[in-house]
C-alpha cells in the first residue's frame, strides 16, 4: 500500500472517529478567531513532535477545542504516534532518525456565516520537520507544502496528490511581527517570497473545492482543505 494511499485511508478513518463523538463535539461552528492544525518539531535532547489548534503554532490548544484536537492523527514512515495532552498542546516522543511527521484532521461542516454564503466541509493537513532541508521532502499528505531555496528567496510549492495546486492561496507568518506575506500559486503549484530575517515561519496554504456530499448528516457544497508547516529559515 503506498503511503499517500495509507494517508487518505487514515484520514476516513478520523472522519469516522470525528462522527462517532457525537454529542462530544459540536461540527457546526468554528471559533470566532481563525485557527489552523500546525505541527512542529522541539529541537530538546531527544526531539519531540508538537500539535496544536491555532493562530500560529505557539499558540496552546484552547480547553473548547482540546476534545476536537485528540481527533486528530499524526505518523512517521515508520507508524503512527502516541498523541498525549501536555501544557495545553498534543506532543509525542519523536522516534530515533525520524525528521519528518505528517499529520491530519478532519474538523467537519462549517456551517455560512454569512447570507449568501454557504456551508463547506473542512479538512486540516500539517506536516513537521526537524530543519528546513526536510522541507523538500514529501510525507505523502493528500495536501502538501513544500520549500526549497533559490539563492535568497524560498520557493513554495503546494500539491494535492501530488500534483501541482495551482492558484493555491499561500499565507506566511513573519516571526515576531503581525506581518503576513500573501501568495498564490502559479501554474506549477509554486510561490516566492524572500524572508528578511532568521526564524520560524509558519506557512498555510488553501486550496478550495465545488462539491457537495454530506456529512453527519449535513450537505454541504463546498470543500476547503489547509495544510501548513512551520519552517526554520536562516535568512542570507
Amino acid at each position: 500500500m503506498s503511503r499517500n494511499h495509507t494517508a487518505v485511508s487514515r484520514l476516513t478513518h478520523i472522519s469516522g472517529l470525528v462522527l462517532g463523538l457525537g454529542a462530544l463535539i459540536s461540527l457546526t461552528a468554528l471559533p470566532a478567531r481563525a485557527h489552523f492544525f500546525w505541527a512542529s518539531i522541539t529541537p530538546d535532547p531527544q526531539p519531540a513532535f508538537h500539535l496544536t489548534f491555532g493562530e500560529d503554532s505557539s499558540e496552546p490548544i484552547s480547553e473548547k477545542l482540546m476534545d476536537h484536537a485528540k481527533t486528530a492523527q499524526a505518523w512517521t514512515a515508520a507508524g503512527d504516534l502516541k498523541l498525549e495532552p501536555k501544557d495545553s498542546f498534543l506532543t509525542s516522543v519523536l522516534p530515533a532518525g525520524a525528521k519528518a511527521v505528517a499529520a491530519g484532521c478532519t474538523w467537519g461542516i462549517v456551517p455560512p456565516r454569512e447570507p449568501g454564503k454557504t456551508a463547506f466541509f473542512l479538512e486540516y493537513y500539517a506536516k513537521a520537520v526537524t530543519d528546513f532541508s526536510g522541507a523538500s521532502e514529501t510525507v505523502n499528505l493528500p495536501l502538501e507544502l513544500f520549500a526549497r531555496r533559490d539563492g535568497a528567496a524560498i520557493i513554495l510549492t503546494v500539491k494535492e496528490n501530488n500534483q501541482p495546486a495551482v492558484k493555491s492561496d499561500i499565507v506566511v507568518q513573519v516571526p515576531n511581527s503581525n506581518e503576513d506575506v500573501k501568495l498564490t500559486t502559479d501554474g506549477k503549484g509554486e510561490a516566492r517570497f524572500t524572508p528578511a530575517k532568521s526564524g520560524s515561519y509558519n506557512v498555510r496554504a488553501l486550496v478550495e473545492h465545488q462539491r457537495s456530499g454530506a456529512h453527519n448528516g449535513k450537505p454541504y457544497s463546498l470543500v476547503k482543505e489547509y495544510t501548513t508547516i512551520v519552517l526554520p529559515i536562516a535568512a542570507p
